[in-house]
Order: C-alpha cells, then structure tokens, then sequence
C-alpha cells in the first residue's frame, strides 16, 4: 500500500470538505500502516473539522509517539486543546513546538490568543511581538496585537499597530474601525470621523460603525448629519436601540423635541436600560419647561447609573429652574465629583453662584466657558490679559454672548483704561456708534471691519472675575453711556400726556431660554388703557411684527422704522419717561443711561438678577417685577399696572 498516494486521496478528500470519507480510509490503511505518523496527523485533522476532539488528540499522540520531534504535530495537538479550552495543555503543546523550532511564527501567535482569552494581555502582546518578528506580514498578528494594546490601555501602540496592518492589509475596515474607536475613546472626534467613515467606505452596511459615526456628528454639533447617518444605521435594524438613542439625541439637539421624545421612547420600550435615553428625554422635557418631567427622568436615569455626571448636571438644570437652588448646587456638585473635567458642569455651577449672590467664585469658575465649543470666547494669537498693570500696552476688549452681555459689562472698559493702557473695542456693529461714547476708549470697532492692532485682549465677561467683582464693589456709576448729542428723530406725543413710557416685550429667540423669559405684545394691552400716558415700541427683531398684527387704533407709537441701530435706541429712550421691558438688551441700555427702568422677569430669570430683590445692584434705576408663579405673566402684569397708574397719577398732579 503506497503511503504518498494514500495521503494524497486524503487530502484530496479533506480538501472537498469529505470528512467521513477522509476518516474511513485513513482508518483502514493504518490497520496495515500503523507506523505512518503522516497518516495519523490526517486522521487527527479530518477529527478536527468534524468537531471529535478527544479522538483528534488521541491521533495527534499517536503521531507524537512516531515523530516526538514535529514541531508542527505539537502545535497541531495545542490547536485540539485550544478548541476544548484546555489552556494548560495547549500552552504546554506550543511551547513545545517553539522548543523544537524557536522560529515557529504560528506557536508564537497561538500562545498569544491564549493570553489573550485569559485576560493576560502583557503575555499575549509579547508573543504577538515575536510572532511579527518572525512573520512581519502576518495580518491577523497585528490586529490581534492591536487589540491587546487597546485592551491594556496603550491607545497609541495599539494605533501605530493599526497603521502598520493598513499597509499590509489596506482593504480591512475592521482595522479602520478599531481606530476610529481608539480615537473616539481619546477624544479626537475628526479622527474618529475619519477612520468610520473610511470603515464606511468598504463596509457600508456596517450598523455599528453607522452608530458610532452617528455618535460622533452628535459630539461634533454635526446634528443634521447625524440624523442621515442614524436612519441608514436603522434602515438596516429598525429595532437598535443604540442607534434609536442617538437619534434622539440629535433631533433634541437641532430644536425637533417631538421627533426626539419620540424616537427615544422607542427605544426605551424595546430597551428599558437605555440611561443615555432617560437622560435626553430630561433634557427635551426641560427645554420645553415640563420640569417635573424632566426631573423624573433624570432620576431615572440615576437610578440605572448612580455615576451618571450629565444625569445629575441636567437634574440640577431642571431643579435650578424650580427654583431649588440648593438642591441644584448639590447635583452640580456631585456632577463635578464625577467628571471633574467637563466644562459644562463648571459652567452651570458658576452660573447657580452668580444667581444666588456668590460672585468672586461664581465668575472664577465661569471662566469654564473657555473650554465649551458652543460659548467659548475668541481667542488671538495675542496673550490674555491678567488684570496686571497695562504700562501702555493696548488692549482689546472683544464683545461676546448677547447685546445685553456688552451693554452690561463694557462699564469696566474704562477701568481698564485706568491700568495704563489704551484701551480698543470690538463689538457687533449696531453698538459701534453707542459704545463711541464711552470715556477713554482709543478706539470702538465693528467685528466686520477686521480686527485693530492690540498686544493683549480680554472678553467683556471676563472682566468682573480680572477686577475681583463682589455685590459690595460692582461698578455701579451710572450713567456710564451716553445718548448721541443730536437726537435722530423727535418723539410725538399729546397735550395731555403727562408719561411718555417706551415697551419692549421679546428677545433674541435664538437665546435658549427666551420662551420663558419673553412675553407677547397683548398681555401689555391693560397697560394702554391708562390715561394721560403715551406708550412707543422699541421692539425690534421678529416679535415686532405682533405690532403690525394689532388694530391701527392700538395707541402704541412705533419707533421700529426709525432706529437702525442701539444709538439710534439711546436716542429714544433719552425722551421717555420710563421703559417697561422684558428681560432685553433694551433694559440695559436703559439702566446703563441711567432712565428708569421696569424689567419684567420669569420665574427663575438669568442669572445678573439674582434671586428675590426688586432692585438691581447693577443698574440703580431698575425695578423688577418677578413672577411669583412658573410661566404666570398675570400677576406680574396686574403690579405692573397698578405702579403705572401710580406713576401716571403723580405726574398728573405734579403738571
């Protein structure tokens, strides 16, 4: 009986995937053949692919006791112990193996899959390295090597791993996967993208690399693709809840809050321990001022995950807008505990100190800003200044957040000017001509009209923590602006009218919180039925169109036409006897002239209005007027009614 040409019609049968018949034949030629360790390694593999490893392991010794001196027979005998999770065998088989051939690459690598499973990653990683040394092509070496480096918290070996199987192998998305993931673990979202979307590329149907694209746009603000992104994720598994969340997520985040309550309800039905989910419903719940609501989720959400920072954030965002400011520093605090390094929560925290009166620390920490990419100030490659004496250098302060934020705190601008330097303003262009009337100002700017020349800058917010403001030294001069000295146009009004009083009743709408902040024109209509008293809109932006929406008969005056920009407003308010305003930009142009002022605040206002006063520290001509209700504007408007009739009384008998 030939044994070559046995062999051969064993491997043709093995190769054809004939198990059975492979083992019928070998077994009867090694009745004649017994001593042919070939023909038992045959048998052995043929064992193998049939799953019978006992008798497998029972050939592979036989072969051993015929040929003790295979190193592939021993690897092959540790591959049978492998699959029966026989590690101590196996370990044994392949070390044997590289006793008898140190420059056996497979032994190294298999030694190394073992580690591996076994969670010894500094042994797996080794043997790998041998492996590569021995094989520097062998591709399923580098990527397990890649993800025992990732595993052992070794990001960037395990990248320049990565990078060196993409040489090898440069069609492998699994890789380009890998480090997308490395790099979302680090924080390099553009890498991230990077890598997913060249996984993408090859892979398209790819669900998880989908959802963790999707996750990335989220981070990235790049919401709109996100969304894209998600549904094609879904497409493919409508029912994936990861996918399903960050959906949600990314309609929360453009302003679509029914799509995203929706979306995450889903999933949260199909998956109940979605804490990702909870949480965005929080927020969306917040953000439409269902505050009870969305305390109930966050709780939720901290009853899966007591460790959950933006869970305890989001639940003191909630309960700050109750009002439970002490409970909301509590979770501010725990947040920060949590995730010391997340700007957000600094944020929110020195916002809560600002309200209730803490301010040296409260604009100490909101200095956080700097590190939040919705909010940060620009930056130059000029130098922050430090509060330290200027000795003649110019300085550039640079206007940020809202008009109201620049009326309010460009009156530290000439106290800068006092620390010896010349002092330079960059701002929106409809201040330009107002803040021209600052004293000791070299120069005011519009951000369209390019930068001027400066040696250090600070953002007009910064300027209360750099002066160590507290309630008891708040620059409160006022006037601190002036009105141009030649008025653009003339207020009208009747003989008899003995109170002019200009109205203001909406902000920015793109400011978060506007819809709890501003009213509409006709919870302001009781007010005109006041005798002797001439009313004039100041209202610009689109919640002046309400004004053209009332009757013609409505004696309201106005002024929209004629003021193109805040000077134009400081002209105006220069004629009147009084301004009634929402929380607006107009109220501090107001208090910065030095006119009387009623501001008409929510329940839980911004923050420079602290908590409980009807006056402000900023502005001594202000009067507030608070809700005493969440979202109530009636009793506001019924006190505010009767201090005008008041008012107008007053004056009446005074002319």
């Amino acid at each position: 009986m030939n044994v070559s040409r046995l062999a051969n019609e064993a491997q043709d049968l093995l190769s054809q995937a004939q198990y059975n018949q492979a083992i019928a034949l070998l077994n009867q030629a090694l009745q004649q053949l017994h001593d042919q360790p070939e023909l038992y390694n045959l048998l052995a593999s043929a064992y193998v692919q049939q799953d019978q490893l006992p008798e497998a392991i029972a050939c592979y010794h036989k072969a051993l006791e015929l040929n003790p001196l295979s190193p592939e027979t021993h690897k092959n005998l540790g591959n049978a112990w492998l699959k029966q999770r026989d590690f101590v065998n196996a370990i044994a088989c392949y070390q044997k193996a590289i006793e008898l051939d140190p420059d056996y690459a497979t032994a190294y690598y298999n030694l190394g899959l073992i580690f591996q499973r076994q969670n010894q990653l500094e042994g797996a990683i080794a043997h790998y390295r041998r492996a590569i040394e021995l094989n520097s092509t062998d591709a399923a070496a580098h990527n397990n090597l890649g993800l025992a480096l990732q595993s052992n918290n070794q990001p960037e070996a395990a990248i320049a791993c990565y990078t060196k199987l993409l040489t090898i192998e440069s069609d492998n998305s699994i890789t380009y996967y890998n480090l997308g993931y490395i790099s979302q673990a680090q924080g390099k979202l553009e890498a991230a993208r990077h890598y997913y979307q060249k996984a993408l590329n090859l892979n398209s149907c790819d669900i998880t690399t989908l959802n963790n694209l999707g996750f990335i746009l989220n981070e990235l603000g790049q919401y709109e693709e996100a969304i894209s992104v998600l549904q094609q994720a879904l497409q493919l598994n409508p029912d994936y809840t990861n996918a399903l969340t960050n959906l949600g997520i990314a309609y929360i985040q453009l302003g679509k809050l029914e799509e995203g309550v929706l979306v995450l309800q889903k999933s949260l039905t199909l998956d109940s321990s979605q804490v990702e989910a909870y949480v965005n419903l929080g927020i969306a719940y917040e953000r439409q001022d269902h505050f009870e609501e969305a305390i109930t989720f966050q709780q939720q959400a901290l009853a899966l995950n007591p460790n959950h920072a933006s869970a305890h954030n989001n639940l003191g965002v909630a309960l700050e807008q109750q009002g439970e400011f002490s409970e909301a520093l509590v979770c501010y605090e725990q947040a920060i505990q949590l995730e010391p390094k997340r700007a957000s929560q600094h944020w929110n925290r020195s916002l809560l100190l600002l309200r209730t009166g803490h301010l040296e620390v409260g604009f100490a920490e909101f200095e956080a800003r700097w590190q939040m990419k919705a909010i940060a100030p620009r930056s130059f490659p000029q130098p922050l200044w430090d509060g330290t004496n200027l000795e003649g250098r110019s300085i550039l302060l640079h206007s940020e957040g809202g008009f109201g934020d620049t009326l309010q705190f460009v009156r530290y601008a000439p106290l800068v000017a006092e620390r010896g330097g010349s002092v330079k303003i960059i701002c929106p262009q409809p201040l330009v001509r107002l803040l021209s009337s600052l004293p000791n100002i070299e120069q005011v700017v519009s951000w369209e009209s390019g930068l001027p020349d400066f040696d250090v800058h600070a953002p007009l917010l910064s300027l209360p923590h750099l002066f160590g403001t507290t309630l008891g030294n708040i620059p409160a001069n006022i006037p601190y602006m002036s009105p141009p000295e030649i008025f653009p146009f003339t207020l009208q009004s009747t003989a008899n009218t003995s109170l002019k009083v200009g109205l203001t009743w909406g902000g920015n709408p793109e400011y978060g919180r506007d819809r709890s902040r501003s009213c509409s024109l006709d919870q302001f209509l009781p007010l005109l039925e006041i005798v002797k008293v001439a009313f004039y809109s100041l209202q610009k932006g689109p919640r002046a169109t309400e004004l053209i929406e009332f009757p013609n008969e409505i004696p309201i005056q106005n002024l929209g036409d004629r003021i193109h920009d805040f000077s134009d407003t400081a002209a105006a308010i220069a004629q009147l006897d009084l301004i009634i305003t929402t929380d607006t930009s107009v109220a501090h142009l107001a208090g910065a002239l030095g006119c009387p002022v009623w501001v008409l605040l929510n329940f839980v206002p911004d923050w420079r209005w602290f908590t409980d006063s009807d006056r402000s520290p900023w502005y001594p001509t202000m009067r507030l007027f608070r809700q005493t209700k969440l979202g109530d504007w009636s009793d506001v408007f019924e006190r505010v009614n009767q201090a005008l009739q008041n008012l107008a009384s007053q004056r009446s008998l005074i002319v």
